[in-house]
């Protein structure tokens, strides 16, 4: 990791350079200075990221007979549910993420259940994964510059 110092930039005359597209001051940068993050620092801010990276993947949801079901905290407490409901409540009008309506019959609450588990779970275990990967690494700047390539965007 590089700290970087900047300072205003000077006309010949010593007056400060302006830019005239944005009329702000113009910085340079005068000196760049290595810092060295402590090895578990770094582990640790790296398994952060990840976590927040695979929350991200969680919480955009499943695939389910074409529709996208959320996966948020409380969906997930939902979903548990399902397989412990009364035949008798079925079908279930449940909504997607977009709010479309979607009719869960009995005979499907444990397929839509363990979708939505394995969804989750997909996740998981891919984050693991990164950090597994993470783990192997030698050094503080290694780590730092290292890209959890899962698609979160």
């Amino acid at each position: 990791m590089r700290n970087q110092i900047f300072q205003k930039k000077k006309n010949k005359d010593g007056s400060y350079y302006i830019d005239p597209k944005t009329n702000d001051f113009v910085m340079e940068l005068i000196e760049e200075i290595k810092v060295e993050i402590p090895l578990q620092e770094a582990i640790e801010n790296k398994i952060k990221e990840i976590d927040r990276n695979t929350e991200t993947l969680i919480f955009r949801g499943f695939e389910y007979n074409g529709l996208t079901f959320s996966l948020s905290t409380n969906a997930q407490i939902n979903w548990s549910n399902l397989p412990n409901l009364p035949e008798q409540i079925f079908p279930l009008t449940i909504l997607s993420k977009n709010d479309e309506p979607y009719s869960l019959k009995y005979s499907e609450v444990m397929n839509f259940y363990l979708t939505a588990v394995n969804g989750k779970n997909k996740h998981l275990q891919s984050g693991n994964l990164v950090k597994q990967e993470i783990l192997k690494l030698k050094n503080s700047e290694e780590i730092i510059n290292f890209k959890d390539d899962r698609p979160t965007a």
